[in-house]
């Protein structure tokens, strides 16, 4: 049976989705051609996470409407945006650039397509009972298409194969799962560096 959102649920799900991989695909870009550096994106972290933690106390101006509208409740203040910037921030900074951008890239198609694919899938997979097959096989895809403007394909399917799939098992850090923003592009480039690093060249 298809899983259906309520028509409000998904549209808000629609625009959350819509500015996570937006929000990628223009990093990427920015970043490739050298119009900012990745200190900039420091800067953003630091006045966001001050944003929330303001916000916690009291409503602030269009900021407040903006999560009213956009934000999940159930999450401290714009914990999406800040948990999506720390997983693009990490890494820049710990892969090359090639394998960082395609991580973005991961994170930002194929996170953001399977949640857009999960009201019609239907199978759950054997990884977890909150994931689908239908899903998981969309955001492979979508990563691997975003992912492969700055590796070989092989290696972009490889790459989104592998974070996508450990996304879907939920892992879990202290005993709470890890932020799908974090794990997926930091999967991804590890399974990139690796990948180079013992001569796998496909």
């Amino acid at each position: 049976m298809v899983h259906f959102l309520s028509d409000c649920t998904y549209q808000k799900e629609l625009i959350r989705k819509a500015i996570h991989i937006t929000l990628g695909v223009v990093t990427c870009v920015l970043i490739f051609y050298n119009i900012i550096e990745p200190f900039y994106l420091f800067i953003v972290l630091a006045i966001t996470i001050v944003f929330s933690f303001f916000s916690r106390k009291k409503r602030l101006p269009i900021i407040g409407w903006f999560l009213e509208h956009f934000d999940r409740p159930e999450h401290f203040p714009a914990k999406g945006f800040i948990t999506y910037l720390i997983g693009v921030i990490l890494s820049l900074e710990l892969f090359p650039l090639p394998f960082a951008l395609a991580a973005i890239m991961v994170l930002a198609l194929g996170d953001g397509v399977a949640a857009l694919a999960r009201p019609f899938s239907k199978r759950k997979t054997a990884l977890s009972n909150k994931h689908l097959i239908e899903e998981t096989i969309a955001g492979i895809v979508a990563g691997a298409i975003g992912a492969a403007f700055f590796v070989s394909l092989p290696l972009a399917i490889i790459a989104s194969s592998c974070a996508m799939l450990l996304e879907a098992i939920e892992v879990r850090f202290n005993n709470e799962i890890l932020d799908d923003n974090i794990l997926i592009p930091l999967a991804a480039g590890t399974s990139l560096l690796l990948l180079t690093k013992f001569g796998v060249f496909v």
